[in-house]
This record gives structure tokens, sequence and C-alpha cells, in this order.
């Protein structure tokens, strides 16, 4: 009997050890699942919010140039508001009945940057990128016993990492852009959307997805890479375009690279001829109207001026400070009036016919206006101020990924949707229509803002270091892949 009932007493706590390993088990696996699923929901948390990045914080930029980065962060949110408005406020393009019979205050220069102020910030983030490219290279120009290898080396380096910096998060936009094809995403254009004046077409959803993928393929191909407006447009023409913000990627692209053409020119010579030879040539682009190879020039221009500027040691007498704290706020000011000439009609918008008599042509304002706002900036600590914000340099942080990303949501569903709302609603008043319109903005500025946020840790910060990598990795004559 006893033995029995320790057999039996045996197979019980047998049984007991088997379900309090299995309990375990599945415990853990319940733990590493809940793990798992916090590290997700982590970073899926803005990254303010978020203390796994926190050294992203700390290693944002916190130089002389920070400003640089508020002015991009600033331009970034200039370009989102004109996309997302533009069906709703036809006032942006110029409208010639808005202009001439019933003119608002928001229409008035420098104010209506708030809501059309797109192309201007275009011309701001080539004056800014010719800033920023030529800058080390500059840095080193002026160390004392500089060693021109070592600049060569530098500017060879940034050639290198352009491209996989630009094209890398470019394509994975398109990559969106061709899935939301795949399944109709783009399928319906809100009425008002001003595709008359502006480039705003979708992709089409094509009959297979290898059609789908092989049209991208030619958008990457002859739109993405190459900048057709430059010259004549190649053969294989995509039937839709895969994001029709990534015009100014190739324009990035191919002008930096002329840029550093440029500097590599003109390195081993001193200011004074360095910028004579980049003068002359944005002269030249000017003429040849190409506006945005001149403002990657002048950018440059402006950042050997900004970097002598930094190492004069004597200070200027009470007279002539107050004379260099004042032009710069004038300056600011006349390039945001200039800059704010309308993409259309300028020739019977009152405040912009005496410029549009001199040259009718737009990009020449909105680049003139850059040039001065960028340079007054650069003259003007107390204007710096504003653009160290810590808010707007996140802004800057993730400018080029909310850039990106912003045409995918809003073409998709963020048109549509107010475009929805306001058709349920029917505001009987124009100022209830406009609050709908700015309020209805405000929520999808916050979603952009965070699903930029997570492009930026996710796809921009690693195509960065993707690039760094393999131009360190290739170095030398017995590189492998």
């Amino acid at each position: 009997m006893n033995s029995r009932f320790l057999s039996g007493e045996s197979i019980d706590l047998e049984g007991t050890e088997e379900a309090t390993r299995l309990n375990h088990r599945i415990s853990n696996r319940f733990t590493a699942i809940k793990s798992r699923a916090g590290r997700v929901a982590l970073a899926l948390l803005p990254s303010p919010l978020n203390q796994w990045t926190s050294r992203d914080r700390e290693s944002a930029s916190r130089g002389k140039t920070a400003y640089l980065d508020g002015i991009r962060g600033i331009g970034a949110l200039m370009v989102f508001i004109q996309h997302f408005v533009a069906p709703f406020q036809p006032a942006i393009v110029g409208d010639r009945s808005r202009e001439i019979n019933s003119w608002f205050a928001f229409q008035y220069p420098v104010i209506r940057l708030f809501y059309s102020g797109g192309s201007f910030a275009v011309a701001l983030f080539f004056v800014l990128s010719g800033f920023a490219l030529s800058r080390k290279p500059l840095v080193l120009k002026k160390t004392v016993d500089t060693d021109y290898g070592l600049i060569e080396s530098e500017i060879s380096s940034a050639i290198f990492r352009r491209g996989i910096r630009l094209f890398l998060p470019a394509i994975s936009i398109v990559l969106v852009m061709t899935m939301g094809a795949c399944i109709g995403a783009y399928e319906e254009m809100v009425p008002g959307l001003p595709v008359d004046r502006f480039d705003l077409r979708s992709p089409k959803r094509l009959s297979s997805i290898l059609d789908q993928i092989s049209d991208a393929s030619y958008f990457v191909l002859s739109q993405l890479f190459y900048p057709s407006q430059w010259l004549h447009r190649v053969v294989g023409i995509a039937t839709g375009t895969y994001g029709f913000h990534l015009w100014t990627i190739s324009i990035e692209f191919w002008a930096s690279q002329l840029l550093f053409l440029c500097l590599l020119a003109s390195i081993r010579y001193g200011k004074l001829v360095r910028v004579n030879i980049m003068s002359l040539l944005a002269c030249y682009s000017i003429w040849c109207f190409r506006w945005e190879i001149a403002l990657f020039l002048i950018g440059a221009m402006i950042c050997d001026f900004d970097l002598s500027e930094s190492q004069k040691s004597s200070k200027p007498i009470l007279a002539e400070r107050a004379i260099l704290q004042i032009v710069p706020w004038l300056c600011c000011f006349f390039g945001l009036w200039i800059g704010s000439m309308p993409d259309f009609n300028g020739e019977v918008t009152p405040g912009f016919r005496f410029l549009w008599a001199i040259v009718p042509w737009e990009p020449l304002w909105h680049s003139i206006g850059a040039v001065l706002v960028i340079w007054s900036i650069t003259r003007s600590q107390v204007l710096q101020v504003a653009f160290n914000l810590q808010v707007v340099q996140y802004l800057g942080k993730i400018s080029f990924s909310m850039y990106l990303v912003h045409v995918p949501i809003v073409s998709s569903f963020g048109w549509w949707s107010v475009y929805s709302l306001l058709t349920v609603i029917d505001p009987q008043s124009q100022a209830a229509y406009q609050a709908l319109v700015w309020t209805s903005g405000v929520v999808y500025l916050a979603f952009v803002i965070w699903i930029a946020d997570i492009f930026w840790r996710f796809v921009d910060g690693p195509s960065i270091r993707l690039a760094k990598y393999w131009e360190t990795r290739l170095q030398g004559d017995e590189a492998i892949f």
C-alpha cells in the first residue's frame, strides 16, 4: 500500500512540476511579448516624449549655425500648409477674380506666406543647402596651416554620401506611393485642387502589381534621379507622379554636385577670387533660368562671408553697431515682402505689380527674397533667437522627413477627408468654413509630425549612417563589398 501510495504521490508531484514549468514558460513568453510590444509602442512615441531617443536630443545641433535647422523646419511647415490648403484656398494660386475684386487681408505681402509660402520655402532650402554643404570645406580652408588634401578629401566624401543621403529616403516614399496606388488610394481627386496650375498628379492604379512597379521604376529613373526640367525628357515617362514634391530631390543632388565641383576648382584661391568665380556662375545660371543653381552658389558665398565676419577681432564702433543691427531687420522684411510674390497673376496682385513690371518671372523674386532673408538672419543674433527655440529646432531636425512624408498622407486621405467633412457639415459662413479647414489642418499637422518623427528615426537617420559606412568601407584600392 505504501509503495503504491508513494508511486501515486510521485506521479502527482511530477504532474505538478510539469504544470509549474508550463506556467513559467507561458509567463516568460507573455512577458517577452509584452516587452516587445512595449518597445514597439515606445519606438512609436514622438522623440520629445521618448526617453529611448534622448541621445538624439543630446546630439542635436547646438553650434553657431543651429538656427539654420530652425529655418529649414519653418520652411517645411510652410510647404505642408500650402499643399494641405491648396484645394480650399483658391487665392493661393493667384485666382484672378479674387486678386482684383475681393482683396482679403490674408493676401497681403508677408501675411500670405503663412498659407502660400511653399515656393519661397523651396528657395530657402536651396540657399540653406549651399550654405551647409560648403561650410566644412570653407572652415578647413580658413584654418591655419590648411592641408588642401584634407579639404579635397572632405569634398570627395560629401560627393559620395550625397546621393545615398537624398535618394534612399526618397525611394522609400516612392515605395509607399506605389503601394497606395496598388490599392487605389489616390483615385479620388478632390474638387478645387489646382492641377491646372501645379503638377499635383498622383499615380494611377494600373492593371497589375508588376505594371505598377515598372511604372514606379520609370518615375525613379526619369524624374527622381534625372532633373528632366534641365534638359529634354528621357524615354519611358511614368504615367503618374509618385510624389509630386520629389522634383526638388534631383535638383538638390545635381545642384550640390555642381557646387562641389566649383568648390574643388576655387578652394585653393583667396576669398575674393572664389567669390568672383561663384558670382559669375550664379549670374550665368540666372540668365539660363536655372535659379536653383544660382541659389546654391549664393548660399556658399553667404557662408564664406559669414565665416570671415566671425573671424574679425575688432569690434565695430557704436554708430556702426547700430546700423548693423537695423539693416538685417530691414533686409529681412524686404526679403519676406519680395518672397511673397504669388505663383500666378502677380501682374494684377496689389503689392507686386511693380516687381512684375520689372521682371515677370516669379522664381527670380522668390530667389531674391530667400537670399535677403538668409543673409539678414546670419547677420543678426536677435533674429537667430527665434530659430534656436527648442520647438523650432525639433521641426528642423525632422524637416526633411516632414517634407517627404506629408504628400502621401495629404494626397491619399487628407484632402478627401476634409472635403467630405465640409460637404457633410456645409458651413454657411466664410468664418465657419475657414475654421473647419484650419482646425483640420492642425490635426493633420500633428499626425504628419508624428509620422515624420518615426521616418526620421528609422529611415532618414539610418540613411545618413549607411552613407557614412559605405564611404568608409570603400576607401582604398583594395576595398571590396
